[in-house]
Parts: C-alpha cells; structure tokens; sequence
C-alpha cells in the first residue's frame, strides 16, 4: 500500500547530489511505477488552494487562464494516478485530487473551474478526468453520484476542440 508516509523511506530517498526522487528508484517493477507515481505527484499537495479545488504550483504557464490552469494542475496528475489506483495501488492522498476535481466542476462550489468553452485548455484537461472516470469511477464519484462534474463533462462534446 502506497502510503504518505513511504515517500521519505531510505530506499525512495534521492542521493546527495541527485536529480530527485526518481533518481534512486530502478523502474522496474509496477510497484517502482506506483512509487513513481506518488513520488511525482506529492509535492503538488502543497500547492492546493483554500478552496481544495484548485492546484497551481507556479505561476509558470501558458497562455490559458488560471482557472484553466488550476483544472490542470488537478487533472494531469490523474493520467498516471487512475492507471495505478485501477491496478490495485493505494496512496491515502490521492482522494485529495479527485475531491478537488468534483470541487473544481461543481459550479455551485468557490473553487469551481469555469465554463468549458471553444478551443480551450478545459477541454484537454477533460480527457484526463474521462480516463479516470473510466478506470476508477468509484474513486473519480466518491459516495455519490457526482452530477455536477458528470454534467461539466457532458457539456466537452458541445465545444470545437
């Protein structure tokens, strides 16, 4: 079970003068990927807001708005997350991405990332969110059927990509 607290293990630690994490992770194994995983998408959880919708850790980016922005600093994560969590790993912290992906699609909540529109980064990030609803539905809805994010999503084919 990937837990927060395997993350500073001695074995998972970079070596003085190393890249990173990764650096001292082989990548062989599925648990190696898994270690990878969460060892790439912890430090993310210090850039969550106050509104636990949105994640931008830094003010480096392209020409979308921040709110595009924040959805992607939700959704990218998710493409390496859901495959992981769909193949029987568990990390305690990844609730706090798919929490903040339901805050941030419920238009009703302060964090809420915006309307889709035409050729925008909303669009991109929806694939991601797709994805994980596919492989991991229970962890993407939570306890409940999750209409507000499932009609932010409908509303993706309505736009020119």
């Amino acid at each position: 079970m990937m837990a927060r607290s395997d993350r500073t293990t001695p074995e998972r630690r970079a070596a003085p003068g190393s890249a990173g994490p990764l650096s001292a992770n082989p990548l062989e194994r599925r648990d190696d990927f898994a270690h990878a995983v969460r060892d790439l998408l912890s430090p993310l959880l210090d850039h969550l807001d106050a509104t636990g919708a949105r994640i931008l850790p830094g003010n480096k980016r392209a020409h979308f708005d921040d709110l595009a922005a924040s959805a992607e600093g939700v959704c990218r994560p998710l493409w390496g997350l859901a495959p992981a969590l769909a193949g029987g790993f568990a990390w305690d912290d990844a609730r706090v991405f798919f929490e903040a992906a339901r805050r941030g699609t419920d238009r009703t909540h302060a964090g809420y990332w915006g309307d889709v529109r035409d050729r925008e980064q909303r669009i991109v990030e929806s694939a991601a969110l797709g994805v994980a609803l596919a492989l991991v539905p229970e962890h993407v809805l939570g306890e409940r059927s999750d209409a507000p994010m499932l009609a932010w999503l409908a509303s993706v084919p309505r736009h020119e990509p």
